[in-house]
Formats: C-alpha cells, structure tokens, sequence
C-alpha cells in the first residue's frame, strides 16, 4: 500500500487551472487555495505518476460545483477526469452527459455503466470523489464513488489490449460545468496504489518561515508559488535548507493521521548532486527520507508514515515546531 501522490496547488499538479483564496472555494481547516478555471472550456491538468499502478489505481479529490442555476446542466456533455496507461492509452475514464456521469472501462472493447450519478445544479455543493482503477491481464475495471457511496461500475476484458496498469492521471474538466464562465474548483488530490482513500483528507502545510539550516541558494518564500521563476539551488553535496509551515488547522490527536508528506519537483544538473531527500527537524534532530532522483515532470514523494522522533503514529501537536527541509545528494 503506497501513497504515490498529494497536492492541491499549482506548483503540485500539472495544470492550466489557476489558484484562488476564495472563500467557499476550499475547506480553510485543510487547504489555503484551490485549483480553479472555466470547466466548461476544458482547463486540463493531469499528474504523472512515478511508477506504473499495476493493481489496484485510486483517485480522491473535492470538488466544489460552483453551479446555482435552474437552467439545468443539459449542456454538460463533457469528461471529467481520465486514466492512461505508459503509452498514452485511454484505460478508463468518467464521462458526462446531460450533467449525468457514468464510469467507462476502455480493454479489448468499450465498456459503459449507466448514467449513475447527477450533478445538482442549485446548491453549490462540495463532492468528494473516491476512483478505482484496476487493471490486470484479465480485466480492467473502474468503481466511481461520490461522498463515499459506490455509483458507477464498469468491467471491459483486458485480455488481447494487454493494458499493464495507469500511469498518468488527467482531470480533463472537459464541459462539466454546463454554462461558459462558470467555474468549479478541485483540491485535496491524493494517488495511492493498492490502499483505500475513502474518507481520506489532505492538510496542505506550506512554507512559512525560515528554519534552521538556509545553506542552498534562494530561501523558503521561493517554495511557495508556481511558475515564479524562483527555486532553491545547491551546488554541492551534503548542505541543507528547511523552514517551518504553516498551522495545521485539522482534527487533532487522536485523529489518525495517515502520514506526513513531503513533495519536491526537482531537476539534476550536469554536474554537482544528481540526488535528494527531504528530512523532517523535530526536537532539534533531523529525520532523513531515502534519497531519490529528481525525474523532470514527476513529483518526488517523501513519506513519514511515523513520527520519526518516537516511532510511533503522529502527534499533531508536532507540527506546530516541526521543520521540514531537504539535503542534496550525490
């Protein structure tokens, strides 16, 4: 059971979509922004994921529907996120009609289930939506839950395509709003592999003062947006750069916490370190992850399932002094 995938800002995901802090737009206990755009004209945004998912594939992330007409969703005729394979080929998706979606399983032939769930147009209501991808050499099949109820299912045989497995996963956000200049915003996206997200949220903590090591080039505000043209540089091997977050507003102990998180998009010079690891400070100790290659494109995911310091589940009130940092490498 693996987490290949969290985020829900800009400079996490692939995306045409833009940041907003409106209210209403995210949960405030979880998030700072959302992922916005005109869903109706397909602002697209996709997650490479680092390996190929070649069991079970789930997809959790909110919506917010920001619809409040009686005119109806009869326009909505569009897709709302798809899976492909390491070839670029369509394994499954959901796709919309009328403001209805249903759950389409694509092997040896196409495979549809009925049109199971329908979007309200006068509420403004937030879904949670809970995906299922499982490919292997007999089957592929595709489980659509909305705020934790199974809606749709679809099983296509696999057993002359010889799909393997998901590797990327696209929010196509393809006409499904049902009226040009209406928007929808998603957030709190989370991949695993072979582990439920029913019931899942994601607490994004970003950057928020400087911690104790500031030893690469830039400091910790360059973490903070997307498409800025400022990052962090290291130039050699062995140095360190961390900072504190900001306020973890969720349930606290003894809520479960799942595990910490930490995600860089990186890329390796020519020369100088080629590798990196996050590490977390806590108690005035560092806590190293394993290292890993920065892959151009690919989120690199860094996993605490335990507190380090204890060994033992999370304590919430340790990220109120927690520094999260990274360590280049050769």
């Amino acid at each position: 059971m693996t987490v290949l995938f969290c985020g829900s800002t800009k400079a996490e995901v692939n995306t045409a979509l833009y940041e907003v802090t409106t209210a209403g737009y995210y949960d405030p206990l979880y998030q700072q922004s959302a992922l916005t755009g005109d869903m109706e004209s397909n602002p697209s945004a996709f997650v490479a994921l680092p390996v190929t998912v070649t069991g079970e594939l789930w997809l959790h992330y909110r919506l917010y529907h920001n619809r409040n007409t009686s005119s109806g969703m009869t326009n909505a005729d569009g897709i709302q996120c798809s899976f492909y394979d390491a070839n670029n080929v369509l394994v499954a998706r959901i796709e919309m009609e009328n403001g209805a979606t249903r759950a389409e399983a694509h092997g040896d032939t196409q495979v549809n289930s009925a049109y199971g769930f329908t979007w309200d147009t006068l509420g403004r209501p937030t879904y949670t939506f809970d995906i299922r991808v499982e490919v292997d050499a007999s089957n592929i099949v595709i489980d659509y839950y909305v705020n934790g109820a199974l809606l749709c299912t679809a099983t296509a045989a696999n057993t002359v395509g010889g799909k393997t497995g998901v590797r990327y996963v696209v929010f196509d956000n393809n006409d499904i709003q049902g009226t040009n200049g209406s928007v929808n915003s998603i957030q709190e996206i989370i991949i695993t592999e072979d582990e439920n997200t029913i019931g899942w949220r994601l607490a994004t903590l970003t950057p928020d003062s400087a911690g104790t090591y500031t030893q690469w080039a830039g400091d910790y505000t360059h973490l903070r947006k997307a498409e800025d043209g400022l990052f962090l540089l290291a130039a050699e091997t062995g140095i360190r750069e961390s900072w504190f977050v900001s306020a973890y507003n969720g349930p606290t102990t003894p809520s479960s916490v799942r595990g910490v998180f930490v995600g860089f998009n990186g890329i390796a010079g020519e020369t100088g370190p080629q590798t990196y690891a996050a590490f977390l400070r806590i108690g005035g100790s560092d806590y190293e992850a394993a290292a890993q290659a920065p892959v151009e494109g690919v989120r690199n995911l860094f996993e605490f399932a335990l507190d380090p310091s204890t060994v033992d589940d999370w304590d919430t009130v340790t990220f109120d002094t927690m520094e999260v940092g990274v360590r280049a490498l050769t």
